[in-house]
């Protein structure tokens, strides 16, 4: 494997030196050096691919690179977001065992608001990047995507497939596991076959489903895992301390009060009445 990461990484120095007066902010500098000094971040790629393919490894690389910079990932921290968001998703990551993570988030508290659909992808983005420097090559993350009680009609089916599309193009070899729990039926059958089409065999064996707590419970431990998901733990785990309200941060993302005040509203609503995890809630539905 040294040898293959060797060649990508020359071929990659050839590549920046072509383009250094042509394209000098191609890629982000953060990247390059990433490249140059972390070996992960060449093999990742390499074990991808199916038969190590050094041609499609290469591609896939530079593909991230330049959606890294086009999206601004470096620039794109979590503490720019409201602390209501964080509540309304249920997004955490932690640590449960020695270099073992769970990612999780809970997929009833969302809802698709034209006006933060841009802010959502951002959002994701920024955990994505994240939860992948958290874990880094020896760790091991289970994402554990909760659809306990929630609703075909209020899921933001597109922000989910965006979500598990970053993960599978952009952080390779980063999915030890994705729980995928108490999918309703109705979603079932089109999420197994949008796995199936679109993404790559390592996240492709990385899926899981499962139904009751004790299915869940085997995976992780309930002392660990927070009521929103059935477990023990009540307080709740943020990436980063003190994050602001919306009522502070909204002129910064660029939302008109009157959504704010009308988003706030209904998340305060969410959150106290629907992020309680019920095993009896229909997944039927």
């Amino acid at each position: 494997m040294d040898r293959e990461i060797a060649a990508l990484r020359e071929r990659f120095e050839s590549e920046l030196l072509l383009q250094q007066n042509s394209q000098p902010d191609r890629f982000h500098p953060i990247d390059i050096q990433r490249v140059r000094t972390e070996d992960w971040q060449v093999r990742r790629y390499i074990l991808d691919e199916e038969g190590g393919d050094l041609e499609a490894a290469y591609s896939a690389l530079i593909r991230t690179l330049e959606w890294k910079q086009k999206w601004g990932v470096h620039e794109n921290h979590l503490a720019r977001y409201p602390k209501e968001i964080f509540d309304l998703y249920s997004m955490e990551l932690f640590e449960y065992e020695k270099g073992r993570y769970v990612f999780s988030e809970a997929m009833r508290g969302q809802r698709h608001y034209p006006e933060l659909e841009q802010i959502a992808r951002n959002f994701v983005i920024a955990w994505a990047e994240h939860v992948d420097r958290a874990v880094g090559e020896k760790g091991h993350l289970t994402y554990l995507m909760d659809f306990t009680g929630s609703s075909l009609l209020k899921l933001d089916i597109g922000l989910t497939r965006f979500r598990i599309g970053v993960f599978s193009r952009h952080y390779p070899q980063l999915l030890g596991r994705c729980l995928l729990h108490r999918v309703p039926k109705v979603v079932r059958a089109p999420l197994k076959l949008a796995i199936r089409q679109f993404f790559k065999q390592s996240v492709r064996e990385a899926v899981t489903y499962t139904s009751g707590k004790e299915d869940l419970f085997g995976y992780v431990d309930p002392a660990r895992l927070h009521v929103d998901y059935g477990g023990l733990r009540r307080e709740r785990v943020y990436p980063v301390e003190g994050l602001e309200s919306a009522w502070t941060l909204y002129p910064k993302l660029g939302l008109e009060r009157k959504f704010v005040e009308a988003f706030l509203k209904e998340a305060q609503i969410i959150c106290k009445k629907e992020l309680t995890y019920n095993e009896n809630d229909d997944e039927e539905k």
